[in-house]
């Protein structure tokens, strides 16, 4: 995981993308209605600094990629920044509001 990290931070660097705030290791889960919930994972905004180490559905472990799809119930393990929960939790674990 240390390895991941290092790699995905030193490509935000290059990219003008310093890390803020200090580094949490995080589990969530899916919730039914989410914005995660049923998408692919290129298709969801994580924040800056964000990387998606695992995820855990039922007794399987899949390695996150960019065409994977979340469904509600799966367990997400990621590294963030601590300023980042509350984010990270709207994206994944609550019930998206109806469009007006």
């Amino acid at each position: 995981y240390d390895e991941l990290l290092n790699r995905s931070l030193k490509i935000k660097e290059k990219n003008g993308e310093g890390a803020v705030g200090h580094r949490i290791a995080m589990e969530l889960v899916v919730g039914s209605g989410s914005i995660a919930d049923k998408s692919l994972l290129r298709d969801i905004a994580l924040p800056a600094n964000t990387v998606l180490v695992d995820i855990k559905r039922g007794l399987e472990r899949i390695s996150p990629r960019e065409d994977t799809r979340l469904y509600a119930g799966d367990y997400i393990y990621l590294l963030a920044n601590d300023t980042d929960i509350s984010v990270l939790k709207q994206l994944l674990e609550k019930e998206r509001l109806p469009m007006r």
